[in-house]
């Protein structure tokens, strides 16, 4: 089964096991979304998919350079009412949290609160040094999200 079928049937079986719940299912939907453009390493949408503190993640992203994509969501927790943690599970490894928040008014997956969900606050970790963003992206961003990038 191609990662992209499996990832609507995931969606489809914790939509079936669930009530209604219009923003879980948008949440998980941008989820998805995330996924598919990790995998087929898709700038555009990732800068669409992403919170706007994570965007320096983009070109790691779309690089390979998240080779461990999660492949199945186990539980979908609702934190309030613009956040929902997925609790998904790697082919073969550990559990993780995928943290996607409601920001400008769209489901984004938050990678900073993601990371701090699966590890916690580590004292003396490394920094991680953002990657600059192209000119087009930062002209997507402007256009798209009103949001100014030095």
């Amino acid at each position: 089964m191609s990662t992209r079928a499996a990832a609507v049937a995931t969606l489809f079986a914790l939509a079936a096991c669930a009530p209604d719940d219009p923003q879980r299912d948008a949440a998980l939907a941008s989820f998805a979304r995330f996924r598919s453009a990790v995998q087929t390493a898709d700038q555009d949408a990732l800068c669409d998919l992403l919170t706007r503190e994570s965007l320096p993640a983009i070109a790691s992203l779309a690089s390979g350079g998240a080779a461990g994509v999660p492949v199945a969501v186990d539980t979908v927790e609702r934190r309030h009412p613009g956040r929902y943690d997925l609790i998904v599970q790697e082919a073969g490894g550990p559990a993780g949290v995928f943290v996607v928040v409601k920001e400008a008014g769209a489901w984004r997956v938050d990678l900073v609160e993601s990371a701090v969900a699966t590890h916690g606050v580590v004292d003396g970790a490394p920094t991680i040094e953002p990657a600059g963003l192209t000119a087009g992206q930062i002209d997507r961003i402007r256009s798209n999200h009103g949001i100014e990038v030095p």
